[in-house]
Parts: C-alpha cells; sequence; structure tokens
C-alpha cells in the first residue's frame, strides 16, 4: 500500500516540479506541508497518512515498530496494521482524485477487522 501511495506521490511531485526524487527522504521534504518553498506540498492530513503508510510499510518489512523503542523486539504485522494501511491509502488516493478529477479503480481485498466501507477497496 506504501508503494501505491508512492508512485501517486511521485507522479504529484513530478507534474507540480517537473522533478524526479530519487529517495523517501527527498519525496517527504517535497511535500511535506511544512516546507517553507514546495510547490508539491500536500495538506497535512493527507502528509500525515503518507507518512503512516510509510512507517507501517517499514513495520512490515523490518519488523520495526514506529515508535522509537530501545528494545530489539520484533514487531509483527497484523490485520489491525493492514486496515490501518488500507484507512490512509484511501485517504491519499481521495486527495489525489479530487486534485486531479481522476479516477482510481477499486480492488478486491480481505481484511477481517476492516467494518468499514471504502470507495477503492471492496470485500
Amino acid at each position: 500500500m506504501f508503494y501505491s501511495a508512492l508512485h501517486l506521490i511521485n507522479a504529484h511531485v513530478n507534474k507540480k516540479t517537473g522533478l524526479n526524487y530519487k529517495s523517501h527522504e527527498e519525496i517527504s521534504v517535497a511535500i511535506n506541508p511544512n516546507t517553507s518553498i514546495s510547490l508539491s506540498k500536500l495538506p497535512e492530513f493527507e502528509y500525515v497518512a503518507y507518512i503512516s503508510l510509510q512507517n507501517l510499510s517499514r513495520r512490515s518489512r523490518y519488523l520495526l515498530n514506529d515508535s522509537n523503542r530501545r528494545d530489539n523486539t520484533a514487531c509483527f504485522t497484523t490485520d489491525l496494521h493492514y486496515k490501518k494501511a488500507i484507512k490512509n491509502l484511501q485517504i491519499v488516493i481521495d486527495y489525489f482524485e479530487k486534485e486531479y478529477n481522476e479516477s482510481i479503480f477499486e480492488i478486491n481485498i480481505f481484511c477481517p477487522s476492516l467494518t468499514e466501507k471504502f470507495k477503492h477497496f471492496q470485500q
């Protein structure tokens, strides 16, 4: 889900600035609503959703918690984390559909803890 959002973000940054960034840090700076001169800023709500997706992605790939814990306990990803990722990706998709007047297709998913309905994710 993070990389789906990243592709949308990359297209947005390129459309607004003509630039292509290579690192996650460069992208984060380019879309950060608190960056003073960025042409490709996102609103705070959408930026936080993107950063949350990035943290959830790191957790699932490296078993890291998104907090700054000092112990070496592995942090597994559960369907509750999947549910958070779905919610955050929906926020990002909604923003870009509105911003660019585009429609993004829906996909079928299975997430036992997901009870809400989402426009782009159907169970």
